[in-house]
């Protein structure tokens, strides 16, 4: 056969490959916005009754989420006593590269044996570079290309060497040049902003005990605002200097504070076990920032480990009451549109397209719904894995990535 023919029909395939993986990278934690939403150019109009499965590889244990960025995925896991960061290419699933160092690490909490050691903080892509935080609190720059380990910090400071009961679990946020990192125990701990080539400490804001839920950046009247959970309240800072600009009380039942902040405009929305859903208002006076201004609270459904997905002006989540209902509410008044049956998984990931909703069950069920509609009917639903996914997905044309409790697997639609 021509050699030109066959030289044209694999550059054919190449780029269908890697077009079948363009759009937006998945760079960090729950996607390109750090919020759930996200845009594919092509998403079926009716769903297929199978996904297909390109391939399978073992990559060791945590609750970290895969990123996908162009035709590479990373992942980070934990192989015996060992912290380990892979590369690995989409197209062939080949391992590019790995890194690893030691992380031993011993459960504090009874409740934690069932996670595991994790990790469970989810990296984060910027620049042609990796971040990450390990479940003992290690934070570790690589070099995408190649894995190599750019700056590391181990802390030796009684308080940021030690780590919350469940470990480290927030996920480090890159932002204007620097990357964010809540760090601690129950002794104490720290809101860092590292410089992203050196690792050296641009500001530190010490105080109580981190939350397990993640920092996010948004905008007050203009001006950014790093927002960031502890164990005992939510609270704001100038992502600049780390001056505290205001704070709300939240103090909980258990003192995990899981879920991540959800801002809509000058509202931002809290939740966690006993608490219900509410909402408040920060707002500049002549006195400086508040947090005082309380608009709403809900307490038929509630969030615990499983952060919510705001689209437009509803919030979709998993509230744990009724063991595990999935439910849609108006951020504007709090009012509740509907909720599910209950019975559902212990946790989920819930992600938004502009046309569809997915929802990935601590159970390894992918479900699509459309969330338009005026209850939760999936119009198709797929087994993923053989074991339990507690680490989030990530989305690409064609393509979810899945991390079950040490495999990680690519599926297609099409």
């Amino acid at each position: 056969m021509n050699k030109g023919y066959l030289t044209c029909i694999s550059c054919i395939l190449a780029l269908t490959a890697v077009d079948a993986l363009a759009g937006e990278s998945w760079d960090q934690w729950m996607g390109p916005q750090r919020n759930g939403l996200f845009a594919l150019e092509k998403t079926p109009e009716q769903w297929p009754k199978n996904l297909k499965q390109a391939w399978k590889i073992k990559v060791g244990t945590g609750h970290a989420s895969p990123l996908l960025v162009g035709d590479r995925a990373y992942v980070f896991s934990r192989e015996d006593n060992r912290e380990v960061m892979r590369c690995i290419d989409v197209d062939t699933r080949e391992a590019l590269w790995t890194q690893a160092y030691k992380a031993p690490y011993k459960i504090k909490n009874q409740a934690g044996h069932g996670h595991g050691k994790g990790p469970k903080s989810t990296p984060a892509y910027a620049d042609g570079r990796l971040y990450a935080v390990g479940i003992g609190g290690v934070v570790t720059a690589y070099r995408a290309e190649d894995g190599k380990i750019l700056w590391q910090k181990k802390y030796r400071d009684r308080n940021l060497a030690a780590t919350p009961d469940f470990g480290a679990c927030m996920s480090p946020l890159v932002w204007n040049g620097r990357m964010f990192a809540y760090l601690g125990s129950r002794q104490g701990g720290a809101l860092i902003a590292y410089d992203l080539d050196t690792g050296d400490e641009l500001w530190r804001k010490n105080g109580e005990t981190p939350g397990y839920a993640s920092p996010v950046i948004a905008s007050f009247n203009g001006e950014p605002h790093l927002i960031a959970m502890s164990d005992k309240r939510c609270f704001g800072v100038n992502p600049d200097t780390g001056a505290e600009l205001w704070e709300k009380k939240w103090v909980t039942r258990y003192g995990c504070n899981i879920v991540t902040p959800i801002v809509v405009g000058d509202r931002v929305i809290l939740s966690d076990f006993d608490a219900g859903v509410r909402a408040f208002r920060v707002k500049r006076g002549d006195g400086g920032w508040t947090a005082d201004e309380n608009l709403w609270a809900v307490g038929d459904v509630a969030m615990f480990m499983s952060t919510g997905v705001l689209r437009g002006d509803k919030l979709f989540g998993l509230s744990h009451k009724r063991r595990g209902q999935f439910f849609k509410l108006d951020v504007k008044t709090g009012e509740i549109a509907w909720t599910g049956e209950g019975g559902g998984p212990e946790s989920a990931g819930v992600f938004m397209t502009d046309r569809w909703g997915f929802i990935l069950t601590t159970e390894s069920e992918l479900h699509v719904f459309d969330p338009a509609q005026r209850d939760l009917k999936p119009v198709a639903s797929y087994r993923v894995a053989d074991s339990p996914t507690w680490a989030l997905p990530a989305f690409g044309e064609n393509a979810i990535l899945i991390k079950d409790k040490d495999h990680l697997a690519l599926w297609r639609w099409r």
